[in-house]
C-alpha cells in the first residue's frame, strides 16, 4: 500500500523518512491519514515522530514525513544474531527492547489508541545509541470507538499472523490487552528465535494458538529466568483479563523484573554494617557478547570488585544513576554505540564527567589505541589480557577517580574559605599532596 523512502529536510537540514501512499483508494487513504494523526497525538521518546503530512500538488501523492531511524529492526537484529552465533538475543537486550516498547504502548493506551500490529519488524533500534522506537501505526485506532473486524481468517483481521491475540482472531473487541499479547509474542520470539506456537505459515497456526496449552518459553530456552518466563506467559494468556492490562502495566512488571535481576546479579549491593566508604568499587561492564560479560563478572568479582553488566550502551546509560560506577570497562566494537562513543555519552551525565573508562579490544594497532585515548578514554587494554592485569588496571583507575573526586571536594572547600577570608594553608597542603599521588597513579 505504501513505500518508505529516505529523504532530506531542506529547511531543517536533517534526514527524514518519507512514507508515500502509492495507490490512494477510498479504503486505504483514511487508514494512511489516520496513522499520521494518531502518531502526532502521542508524544513519547520510544515512538517514531511524525513531522508533517500532506499531498504533493503536482503528482497528487499523499505522504507522511517521519523521523528517520538509522539502524535496523528488532527482527533484523535477531536474525543477524541467529545467523552469526546461532543464538537469540541476550536477556538484557530483549528486556531493554521490551521495556521501551511497553512504555511506548503505555503512552498510546493513555490516549485510548491501540497499535494493533506490534511485532519485531515494527520495533526499530537506532544505530548510534541503541534507542528503541516503535513505528507503523497504520492499523492503529481508538479502542473505545472500534472493535475487531469479525471473522476468523487472517485476511479479514488487522495485524500479523503470530502476533494476533485470540480474542481478535475470534472477532471480539480489541483492547490494550491485545497489544500486550503481541508484545508478549515478540518477547518470546526475541528470547527463543521462535514464535509461541511455531512457524505461522498457514491457518493451522490459528488452530494451534486457540486450542493448545499456554506456551512456556523455557521449553525452547531452559536456562531462562523463571520470572521472565512467567511474565511472557502472562502476556500470552488466552483470556485478556488475565494479561497485563495495558502497556503501562506491562512496563511496571518489566521494570520490577529488571530491578530483581539487577539486585541479585548486576547492581551494587552494600552488606549490612558496611559503610558506603567501605563498599567495593563498582565496575560498569558493557559488551554485546554475553559470554565475555560473564567472564568479566567472574574475574572482577573474584578480585574484590562489584561488576555491573549490560549488553548494550543504551541499557548502561539508562541504568547509570542506579549503578553509580567507579570505573567503566567497555568493549570497543559494539553495534549501534561503540566503546569510545559510549565513553563520551557516559561523561555527559551529571556527576560522571571524570568517570575512569578502560577500553578492552582486540584491535592492537597504534592508530586505534591513540585514537581512543585522544577522544577521552582513560586506559586501553588489548585482548587477550590476564585476570591479574585487568584487576590491576581497574584498581588503579578506581583510585584515580577517587583522588579526582577528593580533589574537587578540596577545591570547593578552598573557594568557600577564600570567600570567607579564612586560613586555607592546611587544605592547600592537602591538595598538593593529593596531586602528587594522583600523578603517580596516572
Amino acid at each position: 500500500m505504501a513505500g518508505v523512502y529516505l529523504g532530506w529536510h531542506t529547511r531543517l537540514r536533517f534526514p527524514v523518512a518519507v512514507k508515500i501512499l502509492k495507490d490512494p483508494t477510498p479504503a486505504n487513504l483514511p487508514q494512511f491519514l489516520r496513522e499520521a494523526r494518531l502518531t502526532v497525538s502521542v508524544d513519547h521518546p520510544n515512538l517514531v515522530r511524525v513531522f508533517d503530512v500532506d499531498v504533493e500538488p503536482r503528482t497528487g501523492l499523499h505522504y507522511i514525513v517521519m523521523e528517520y531511524v538509522d539502524g535496523c529492526s528488532a527482527y533484523q537484529l535477531l536474525r543477524r544474531r541467529l545467523d552469526e552465533e546461532n543464538q537469540p538475543l541476550t536477556l538484557l537486550a530483549a528486556l531493554e527492547i521490551g521495556l521501551c516498547t511497553a512504555r511506548a504502548l503505555g503512552a498510546a493506551h493513555r490516549q485510548s489508541i491501540l497499535h494493533r500490529d506490534v511485532k519485531s519488524d515494527n520495533i526499530l533500534i537506532r544505530r548510534r545509541d541503541g534507542a528503541v522506537k516503535l513505528t507503523d501505526l497504520g492499523f492503529a485506532g481508538r479502542w473505545e470507538m472500534t472493535s475487531a473486524v469479525s471473522g476468523h481468517r487472517h485476511s479479514t483481521v488487522a495485524g500479523t499472523t503470530g502476533f494476533l491475540s485470540p480474542e481478535v482472531l475470534r472477532g471480539e473487541e480489541a483492547t490494550p490487552a491485545a497489544d500486550v499479547y503481541a508484545l508478549g509474542a515478540t518477547l518470546y520470539e526475541l528470547l527463543s528465535g521462535w514464535l509461541p506456537y511455531g512457524a505461522p505459515y498457514d491457518d493451522s497456526y490459528y488452530y494451534r494458538q486457540l486450542s493448545s496449552l499456554l506456551p512456556d518459553v523455557r521449553t525452547r530456552v531452559p536456562s531462562l529466568d523463571s520470572g521472565l518466563a512467567k511474565l511472557v506467559q502472562r502476556c500470552l494468556e488466552q483470556n485478556p483479563q488475565h494479561r497485563y492490562a495495558d502497556g503501562d502495566d506491562l512496563a511496571v512488571a518489566i521494570e520490577g523484573l529488571v530491578q530483581r535481576l539487577a539486585g541479585t546479579r548486576f547492581l551494587r549491593t552494600i552488606t549490612p554494617g558496611e559503610s558506603k566508604e567501605q563498599a567495593k568499587p563498582v565496575v560498569l561492564c558493557v559488551d554485546h557478547d554475553e559470554a565475555i560479560l560473564e567472564l568479566l563478572k567472574d574475574i572482577l568479582a573474584a578480585e574484590g570488585f562489584q561488576p555491573v553488566c549490560f549488553a548494550s550502551g543504551g541499557a548502561a546509560l539508562a541504568n547509570l544513576q542506579a549503578v553509580r560506577p567507579d570505573v567503566a570497562v567497555l568493549d570497543l566494537n559494539m553495534p549501534f554505540l561503540n566503546g569510545v562513543e559510549l565513553c563520551a555519552r557516559l561523561r555527559q551525565v551529571d556527576g560522571y564527567q571524570d568517570l575512569a573508562v578502560l577500553i578492552l579490544s582486540g584491535e592492537k594497532g597504534q592508530n586505534a589505541i591513540q585514537g581512543a585515548l585522544q577522544r577521552g578514554v582513560t586506559d586501553y587494554l588489548v585482548k587477550p589480557v590476564s585476570s591479574h592485569e585487568l584487576a590491576v588496571r581497574v584498581q588503579l583507575l578506581s583510585k584515580l577517580r577517587a583522588m579526582n573526586q577528593e580533589k574537587r571536594s578540596i577545591e570547593t572547600q578552598l573557594r568557600k574559605l577564600k570567600d570567607g577570608h579564612r586560613d586555607s594553608s592546611k587544605i592547600t597542603e592537602r591538595l598538593a599532596t593529593l596531586v602528587r599521588h594522583s600523578t603517580k597513579c596516572a
